[in-house]
């Protein structure tokens, strides 16, 4: 099932490609030729490995128990830094409040935005940073969004743009 061994695929600025597994810290960089030139894994204590599991049975997880990590997102900046963003639990995390009806406080008590900066060529974490919102790609490499509710139920996109300042 694809959605057991989901991937995330973004550029690299060598030309070829970068893949990562979700639920390990691994990612790969591919020549454009389909040739893998390099391999990048993190040991970290906030990312265990996880088992694979379905999107249902994620959404499941989420209700009954703190959502498992996942490495969402990834993209190399002109620098030739690697970004990775990973979903991980909130430390606030319970279960909800009401079985089927999720508001937007518990959403924010649910999945943070793990955040690093990796310099590949010196195999160093320059930066990381740990979000308070479940923040997911956009269309632009550098661009990631959140998505905000209010009490009303009106909800509304909120996007960024990380940065690194040195």
């Amino acid at each position: 099932m694809s959605d057991l061994d989901y991937r995330g695929v973004s550029p690299s600025i060598s030309g070829g490609y970068w893949t990562t597994k979700i639920w390990i810290y691994e990612m790969s960089r591919w020549r454009s030729q389909g040739v893998r030139d390099m391999i990048v894994k993190r040991h970290v204590e906030w990312f265990r490995p996880n088992e694979p599991m379905s999107w249902d049975e994620m959404d499941a997880w989420y209700a009954e128990a703190p959502p498992p990590r996942t490495l969402s997102h990834i993209h190399e900046d002109a620098e030739g830094l690697l970004w990775t963003y990973t979903l991980v639990p909130d430390e606030r995390w319970g279960p909800e409040p009401e079985p089927g009806h999720v508001d937007p406080e518990w959403v924010l008590r649910t999945v943070d935005t793990m955040i690093e900066v990796i310099d590949i060529r010196n195999a160093k974490v320059l930066a990381d940073y740990r979000h308070d919102e479940k923040l997911s790609p956009v269309c632009g490499r550098r661009l990631v969004s959140s998505v905000r509710e209010n009490r009303a139920g009106d909800t509304r996109a909120v996007v960024f743009m990380p940065s690194l300042r040195r």
